[in-house]
């Protein structure tokens, strides 16, 4: 199985996106946090092998220079950046593939 960390600061996006994590066969979701800050330490901690990072997280931290740090210290991590999108009150999260770190 692929562990999977989502980092993801609206509860909307994080539930919707996390219920897919676990109906999968194939991933794991090893957390769920909601800044980018903690993404390093979450990884340190834990087995991770795969990163979903939102863009702009709580606080207004950067998704995307936290990937690149993670990349710099734990290169054999995967990290897709997201972006979450809703429509009505209904979980219609729409994750965009913005950016695959190599």
């Amino acid at each position: 199985m692929v562990n999977v960390l989502l980092v993801e600061d609206t509860k909307m996006g994080r539930d919707c996106i996390a219920g897919y994590i676990k109906m999968s066969d194939r991933y794991n979701l090893a957390a769920a946090i909601t800044n980018a800050g903690m993404a390093e330490m979450t990884c340190m901690r834990m087995k991770v092998d795969l990163i979903l990072m939102d863009y702009r997280t709580e606080n207004n931290e950067d998704g995307i220079s936290a990937a690149e740090v993670i990349k710099r210290h734990m290169p054999k991590i995967k990290i897709i950046i997201i972006k979450s999108q809703y429509a009505g009150t209904g979980c219609t999260a729409r994750s965009e593939r913005l950016q695959r770190s190599k």
